[in-house]
């Protein structure tokens, strides 16, 4: 980024990757404990986060198992703690972190040797304790609102009506109980606002459902009748192949939890331009063609982006490839079906400043 800033020359990361600097040109890096002390340095920062085996606990180690034996509970199905400290001291620089596991039943608190891994698990278990405490809501929710049965029918492109009300209730739940809680106040705050937000919050999902579910539905049979159209030939016959497996990338099983709430209103939009794509293509096979070749190399460097992604990849580049996602299926919309309008201006110059701008971010 400084470099472009400064001499204007934008050098994309998977070039960075492959320079070689001399150690005496790398900066030096220490990592301290809470008194000061050096516990660790280098100048590979992978390597320092990858700990070697002297700075992490020994699980069978004496001071280990006597913090487990002092901390460690099974079977609880309610907060009962206090609060839940981030970590744990067991030793001159070395800590331990404490998390909830969520297990058939009931939640379990552990002791954990990895940081990431006690925020991951602790989240499910506080989704858990809290799925157990509202079960009450839970139940009524599922009672008083399932899919109706027109769109229940069409439900068995997405394994069927009872599963894909389970993918719609999770993906509401998981929005509203997963967190990193530790604390009794935030665990019920949690709660009572869960509690007042369930169900809105579902009636939302399942009504954009509904409607994503219609527009597949439409657009599927529009696929159907072309495909088995008497004047159906091999160019429509793969237009028709191209756009269905474009159907289904878009409108996976899972997808009122795969894409967040604020997504859900587009898809309807995306399917219908497909459908103008679907038309406008089987009269005009070339100019469609000529539409597609704009869209690919977009297409092509979003996966590579998507696909190359290192471990340490900052969370603000895999938002930024996520947006650009998006941003692509707007372009198709502009493209194929421009009197349905785009939700933000969109063209091929504000994708390529947008892919060098992600290029640019570690």
């Amino acid at each position: 980024r400084f470099v472009y800033q400064r001499f204007r020359v934008d050098i994309p990361s998977d070039v960075w990757s492959g320079v070689e600097i001399p150690d005496y040109l790398r900066t030096r890096v220490s990592i301290l404990d809470q008194n000061g002390r050096e516990i660790r340095s280098g100048r590979d920062i992978s390597l320092m986060l990858n700990a070697d085996a002297g700075s992490i606990p020994n699980p069978d180690s004496v001071a280990l198992q006597r913090l487990r034996s002092e901390w460690e509970i099974n079977g609880l199905t309610d907060w009962r703690l206090e609060s839940l400290p981030e970590s744990i001291p067991l030793q001159a620089g070395i800590s331990v972190y404490p998390g909830l596991e969520a297990v058939e039943g009931s939640v379990n608190l552990r002791l954990f040797l990895s940081r990431d891994d006690a925020v991951g698990s602790n989240r499910k278990g506080v989704a858990r304790l809290l799925s157990m405490k509202l079960d009450r809501d839970i139940k009524l929710l599922r009672r008083n609102w399932p899919l109706p049965d027109d769109a229940g029918r069409i439900a068995v492109y997405f394994g069927g009506k009872t599963e894909l009300e389970k993918v719609m209730l999770r993906a509401v739940l998981n929005r509203l109980f997963l967190a990193d809680i530790r604390s009794r106040e935030a665990f019920e705050a949690r709660a009572a606002a869960a509690s007042a937000e369930m169900f809105e919050q579902y009636r939302e999902v399942r009504d954009h459902a509904i409607s994503i579910l219609n527009a597949y539905e439409r657009m599927r049979s529009f696929l159907f009748n072309m495909e088995n159209s008497k004047k159906s030939g091999q160019a429509v016959q793969f237009l028709c192949a191209m756009i269905r497996k474009e159907m289904g990338a878009l409108v996976p099983p899972d997808f009122p939890e795969r894409y967040p709430a604020g997504r859900l209103p587009h898809i309807p939009r995306y399917l219908r331009a497909m459908e103008i794509r679907a038309e406008r293509g089987s009269h005009n096979p070339e100019k469609d063609r000529m539409k597609e070749d704009q869209v690919l190399g977009y297409i092509t460097a979003m996966e590579k982006m998507a696909g190359g992604l290192s471990p340490h990849a900052s969370a603000e580049k895999k938002d930024m490839i996520e947006e650009f996602r998006w941003m692509i299926e707007e372009f198709k919309v502009s493209l194929f079906a421009p009197e349905l309008g785009t939700a933000f201006p969109v063209s091929a110059k504000r994708l390529d400043k947008y892919r060098q701008e992600i290029e640019r971010i570690v």
